[in-house]
Order: structure tokens, then C-alpha cells, then sequence
């Protein structure tokens, strides 16, 4: 039977929204496994703490999540307007919330393992 075999579309043919609900389930899977292995805290990290790193003017870092995740909706990240982070190779992203196609409640989750430590940053 040929033409058949699509059960689905392939990842290719996904819309941007279909990604980012892709995108979301697989990391809400990660941060629930990572908790149950004991890789990650139970308990997020503090989201007002953010707050002070814009203050600052600071990325946040691996170093200050320790081996907490961040989750943030895309309602507290719209409050907050941006986030710089520091990448693994010492690089600082601004990521601002209007380039963050989530639903409201949608989580954003920022594993320990993505960003950099404060030792790489580049001057």
C-alpha cells in the first residue's frame, strides 16, 4: 500500500506551534524524570530572583541554579519582559519574552545543564 505510511507528519512538515508544543512536552518529560532520578531539586528555582539578576544586570548562570530548574510561564515571563543567560561557551542571550510563542501557562524551563558558568564568561 503505498502512500499510506504516514501515520502523522513528519518533523519537517510541523507547523512552528506544533514544535513548540513538541518542544514543551519533552521538556516537561526531562524536568519530571530529572527530579525522580535525583538530578534536580523538587523544588524550582525562586523566579523573583530573576528579578534581582535584571537589576544586577547579570545573566543567570549555572551557577546560580545549583541543580534547581528554572519554570516560568509565559505570563510571569511576560511581567519579566527578558532574560540573560549565559550559554555554555560563555556567551550572554537576551532572550525576550515576545519571542516566546507559549501558551500563558505554558512553562519555560531552563535546565542547569544550558547555561554556562560564571568561569566562561566571555568580556
Amino acid at each position: 500500500m503505498e502512500g499510506t505510511e504516514q501515520e502523522g507528519l513528519q518533523p519537517e512538515e510541523l507547523t512552528p506551534k506544533e514544535k513548540t508544543r513538541q518542544a514543551i512536552e519533552r521538556n516537561k518529560k526531562e524536568l519530571t524524570f530529572q527530579i525522580e532520578v535525583g538530578v534536580l531539586d523538587p523544588h524550582y528555582f525562586e523566579n523573583n530572583y530573576l528579578e534581582y539578576l535584571q537589576q544586577e544586570d547579570l545573566p543567570l548562570t549555572r551557577d546560580d541554579l545549583g541543580n534547581q530548574a528554572v519554570v516560568i510561564t509565559k505570563e510571569e515571563f511576560d511581567k519579566l519582559g527578558f532574560l540573560d543567560m549565559m550559554l555554555p561557551d560563555g556567551e550572554i542571550m537576551t532572550f525576550d519574552s515576545d519571542d516566546l510563542d507559549y501558551e500563558p501557562d505554558d512553562p519555560l524551563i531552563i535546565f542547569p545543564e544550558g547555561l554556562g558558568s560564571r568561569e566562561n564568561i566571555k568580556e
